[in-house]
């Protein structure tokens, strides 16, 4: 009888070998929504250049930046919604070139409002959004899957002229009825629109107690430009003396200020 040998089994045990970790640049933006406007913060105008700054930090680095332009996507909107002006946006070189690990570097986004941008007006017939167009900025970041993504928005100013009345209230200090002094106070009429305003008048429609002194108002009224309206008090009666100055123009805001409200209170002599 043979006998059978047992062998002694071996055991192959498979230990799992972690990947390496892929140390992929990292970079994160100062924020993640930008609004285009002009210098006073207001809406565009035709021909008018908006700009916003976001600064990029690296959290990992060394990451090159080429000169590229981002790449735009518009925000999904309603049908027939026009929801962003991508062929417009631009960024400069601020960040062009090599960085590394804690580094900061600043690029200056800028959009041009042109003739199509109307569907951007909020005020307008068809509006796209309630805060005008609306898109999303992505950048690639080299050599790594991460990706910068920034939402901006945009409004467009519709060119008709416009009218700002600063103060639209005259509050004078309470005069003698027998004044030889009468006090003086002045409101400024701005055209903050891109196009010059008409003013065919500016007049005291009520309110005897009251003169205007001086004026120095053009017509048409340049863009950008202002004018003053300088108003007396000689009160007239004891007590409360009211008046109103009206001002008729072409503006095409139906909000827009037409008056100056002049408050004054006689006292006896």
């Amino acid at each position: 009888m043979k006998m059978i040998k047992l062998m002694t089994p071996i055991l192959f045990v498979l230990f799992a070998v972690p990947a390496l970790a892929q140390n992929y640049p990292e970079v994160s933006s100062s924020t993640t929504h930008i609004n285009f406007a002009n210098r006073y913060g207001s809406p565009l105008f035709p021909g008018q250049v908006g700009e916003a700054k976001v600064t990029l930090s690296i959290a990992r680095g060394p990451v090159t930046f080429k000169q590229i332009s981002p790449l735009c996507i518009p925000k999904p909107g309603a049908p027939g919604e026009y929801a962003a002006e991508c062929d417009d946006v631009k960024m400069d070189k601020g960040c062009t070139g090599t960085w590394q690990t804690g580094d900061q570097c600043t690029i200056t986004f800028s959009i041009v409002a042109d003739g199509d941008d109307n569907r951007c007006d909020v005020t307008g017939p068809n509006p796209a959004y309630s805060d005008g167009c609306e898109g999303i900025i992505q950048i690639k970041v080299p050599n790594s899957p991460n990706i910068i993504r920034i939402n901006y928005s945009y409004q467009w100013a519709d060119p008709a002229p416009q009218i700002r009345v600063t103060p639209a209230r005259l509050s004078f200090p309470e005069t003698s009825v027998s004044t030889d002094e009468p006090p003086t106070m002045t409101s400024e009429i701005l055209n903050p629109g891109n196009v010059p305003l008409n003013i065919s008048s500016i007049a005291i429609t009520s309110g005897t107690a009251f003169a205007i002194e001086s004026m120095d108002c053009p017509n048409p009224l340049p863009a950008q430009q202002s004018c003053d309206v300088t108003v007396s008090f000689t009160p007239t009666k004891v007590g409360p003396n009211n008046g109103t100055i009206r001002i008729s123009d072409n503006s095409g805001n139906p909000n827009a200020p037409k008056n100056i409200y002049l408050i004054g209170t006689g006292m006896k002599p």
